[in-house]
């Protein structure tokens, strides 16, 4: 990313969950050359629920270590910070995402880029039927978006309370959680997201359906399993050079 910014206002924090003393040096040491830091997080700081209860609720989705990592994050940035660009880790910056980091942010808001989920909300099939159950238990109704959570640019004090107030939402009500910490923030942030370009969060399913040209990625979230770094697989065939160039 720091080589993707035409200009240089800003920090980069990465945080890392549950990693060894011996890794988090080496991670620490290899950031530090892109003048970023490294932020250890212990997933006991937010594992204030049963684990096994939505493992019982949500057989079908695995909850890994650091599935709502983000949620907490907004603990440890602090209020001298007006504004947060939060990337997962499975997201490569291809562009300048200054423009985005430039633009102004209303109190209380998120700009968040609409979910590929949403365009099967109206499909008259049983996936169709089963993503409106989806988002109607989470209180959305028929005209509002459900959003992708891998890349949000929020006011920093929007991001810290809403953080908390999913997490706690996902403690009480894991069987509405299927996508865990995404469908708790957009339980709780209703009213607070504001929609921006696919370009800020370009998705799996955007680049199967061939919208490259339309939508001049800045920013690559590789969603679902197909990620480049672990093999040679479509849609993103000819990003696994990259992750092959680094680690080399």
């Amino acid at each position: 990313m720091r080589r993707c910014a035409s200009q240089a206002n800003f920090d980069i924090r990465i945080f890392a969950i549950d990693l060894a003393p011996e890794t988090l040096a080496q991670a620490r040491a290899i950031a530090a050359t892109f003048h970023a830091e490294v932020a250890p997080l212990a997933s006991s700081q937010y594992a204030i629920f049963d684990r096994a209860q939505y493992d019982q609720v949500n057989t079908q989705a695995y909850l890994a270590p650091s599935s709502l990592a983000r949620l907490i994050t907004g603990r440890f940035i602090e209020p001298a910070y007006e504004r947060v660009l939060y990337v997962d880790g499975d997201t490569l910056c291809v562009g300048d995402f200054s423009p985005l980091v430039d633009h102004d942010i209303p109190a209380g808001k998120m700009f968040a880029v609409a979910d590929p989920a949403n365009d099967w909300r109206f499909d008259a099939g049983p996936v169709g039927r089963a993503k409106h159950a989806y988002m109607n238990a989470l209180g959305l109704g028929p005209d509002e978006t459900y959003y992708n959570s891998g890349v949000i640019y929020a006011d920093r004090a929007a991001w810290a309370a809403l953080g908390e107030a999913a997490l706690t939402y996902f403690a009480a009500h894991m069987e509405r959680c299927e996508y865990k910490d995404q469908s708790a923030l957009n339980a709780v942030a209703r009213g607070r997201f504001l929609p921006m370009s696919a370009r800020w969060n370009f998705m799996q399913p955007l680049r199967a359906w061939g919208l490259d040209a339309q939508i001049p990625a800045r920013l690559c979230h590789f969603t679902g399993p197909g990620k480049p770094w672990r093999a040679r697989l479509a849609p993103w065939t000819d990003f696994a050079d990259r992750y092959e160039a680094f680690r080399a």
